[in-house]
């Protein structure tokens, strides 16, 4: 997860936009990154979702 505070976004993994409903929903994961980031603010930014990287890891 990236943190671009003059932005106000968040870019994270594609994986939790696929399971979004698994989270409660984009909010909860905002509130998910801000808890796990230990950063409140984040709740207030705006998410962007990475691209999959679907190289196999060895």
């Amino acid at each position: 997860t990236e943190v671009d505070h003059e932005r106000r976004t968040l870019r994270t993994s594609r994986l939790l936009l696929w399971y979004q409903g698994d989270f409660g929903g984009s909010r909860q994961i905002k509130k998910l990154l801000a808890r796990v980031l230990d950063m409140p603010e984040l709740t207030r930014y705006r998410l962007r979702w990475q691209p999959y990287d679907w190289t196999p890891v060895v």
